[in-house]
C-alpha cells in the first residue's frame, strides 16, 4: 500500500509541475494584475473623452477603436453608440490597468432616467487612447 501510494504521491507532484511550467510559459511572464487607477489621470480622462466622441457620433466608431479591435467588439461597439447616442455619461465608477489595457467601468444616464453601467477596455496606440471592446 505505501508503494502506491507514493507513485501516486509523485505523480500528482509531476502534474503540478508540469501545469505550473506550462502556466509559466503560456502567460509569458507578463503581469495581468490590476492596478488601480486614480480618477483624475490623463488616460483615464481621454478614455472618457473618446468613449464619449463614439456615443455623440455613432457614424465615427471606427475612428475611436483600436486598430486590433476584433469583428465582434467593433460590432459591440458600434451597437452600443447607436443604442446610446441619447445617453448622458456621467463619469465612471472604477478603472484600472490590467496589462497594457484600460479596463473602465462608465454610468450612463438613459434619456427615461435609467442607470446603465459598460465596461470598456481601451488601450494606448499611436500615443492615443483606443477602444478594444465593451461589455
Amino acid at each position: 500500500m505505501d508503494g502506491r501510494w507514493r507513485t501516486k504521491a509523485l505523480l500528482v507532484l509531476g502534474l503540478v509541475a508540469l501545469g505550473s511550467l506550462a502556466a509559466a510559459l503560456f502567460l509569458g511572464g507578463k503581469d495581468y494584475s490590476r492596478k488601480e487607477t486614480v480618477p483624475e489621470s490623463p488616460e483615464v480622462k481621454e478614455s472618457l473623452e473618446v468613449i464619449g466622441r463614439m456615443l455623440a457620433r455613432p457614424e465615427q466608431t471606427a475612428q475611436c477603436l483600436a486598430r486590433d479591435a476584433s469583428a465582434r467588439a467593433r460590432f459591440a461597439c458600434e451597437a452600443l453608440a447607436r443604442q446610446m447616442s441619447e445617453a448622458e455619461v456621467m463619469g465612471h465608477s472604477e478603472s484600472a490597468w490590467v496589462g497594457q489595457y484600460l479596463n473602465l467601468s462608465v454610468e450612463f444616464r438613459l434619456p427615461n432616467g435609467q442607470a446603465v453601467e459598460k465596461n470598456f477596455y481601451l488601450k494606448k496606440q499611436e500615443g492615443r487612447m483606443r477602444i478594444t471592446g465593451v461589455q
